[in-house]
């Protein structure tokens, strides 16, 4: 049966060979019971497993970052936009429009004058044996050159070893060297005196190109602060689009509300907000890839031989 009472205290014994005390607990507990069962799963003593903790996710630091509050969350359209708009603010529209339009035009034109022309690639093709006889031509006109240079240098030698120079005339051209060195140093006193007087307008030169400087670094550091307060325009492998300019020309302008023609779209609006303002990032659409090989359609012999 089972023990209702508390054990003897002749059950505990002590362990006197080690240096720490050892309790050894005996009793008994019905197996079957869910409520004492679970009372010995949670006691303190079962540190046969190490206690599980929940770990903590880390969050990205993205998380703390506030969205920019330069850039608002809804744009002001602007007034030519409107289903009836003066006759200005439309005129005004249709040049920011005419002048983006402008902009992508010259772009294009530029990246098509780099690309080459087919009507002006040259289309002739040169014979290879007449490649080959020029060559030949251009090396024997080489060689006969070098053996002209060669022989015109032979003779000059010939001639300065047949005439020697006297005492005299080496002695002139000594004073004739003299006269040029003393010349030379004439001429470099007379230019560092110029420079000396010039020293006063050297100096303030340097300081304005040195105020300039400062002031140069000044204006960068301010737009590079200035650019680190602005959201980013590309975030990930896309930047920001830019949205198209709705506009519509004088004649699509619509009397009534009754035959107004909606232009825009308020998701790609709203879409594109986010992504101005950091807070997602920009995406693209997804082109489908072309199979390289085409299906082939071929019927299983369990089909086949369904009928039989």
């Amino acid at each position: 049966g089972r023990i209702r009472d508390l054990p003897d205290e002749k059950i505990f014994t002590i362990d006197t060979l080690g240096d720490v005390e050892v309790l050894l607990k005996t009793g008994e507990y019905d197996v079957w019971n869910e409520e004492e069962s679970d009372e010995l799963l949670r006691d303190d003593d079962n540190d046969f497993l190490p206690p599980m903790k929940k770990r903590k996710i880390k969050p990205p630091p993205t998380m703390n970052v506030k969205p920019f509050d330069t850039i608002p969350a809804v744009h002001f359209p602007h007034p030519g936009t409107s289903y009836n708009p003066k006759f200005e603010d439309h005129q005004s529209l249709l040049k920011i429009a005419h002048e983006e339009e402008v902009v992508k035009l010259q772009k294009k034109e530029k990246l098509q004058s780099q690309l080459p022309v087919l009507s002006e690639m040259p289309t002739s093709v040169m014979n290879p044996e007449d490649m080959v006889v020029k060559d030949i031509d251009e090396e024997k006109s080489s060689e006969d050159e070098v053996e002209e240079n060669e022989r015109n240098e032979v003779i000059e030698k010939q001639v300065n070893n047949q005439h020697k120079k006297t005492r005299t005339e080496r002695n002139k051209e000594k004073r004739k060297f003299a006269r040029l060195k003393e010349e030379q140093g004439r001429k470099a006193k007379k230019e560092f005196r110029r420079e000396l007087e010039k020293l006063p307008e050297i100096i303030q030169s340097f300081n304005q190109e040195f105020t300039e400087r400062e002031k140069q670094q000044a204006e960068k550091a301010k737009a590079a602060e200035e650019k680190a307060n602005l959201p980013l325009k590309k975030i990930g492998k896309y930047s920001v689009k830019k949205l198209p300019i709705d506009v519509q020309l004088q004649e699509e302008l619509s009397e009534s509300l009754r035959t107004l023609k909606p232009e825009g779209n308020l998701f790609r609006d709203r879409m594109v907000s986010l992504e101005e303002r950091n807070i997602i990032e920009p995406r693209v659409k997804v082109k489908k890839r072309k199979r390289k090989f085409k299906l082939r359609e071929f019927e299983k012999s369990s089909y086949k031989n369904f009928n039989k």
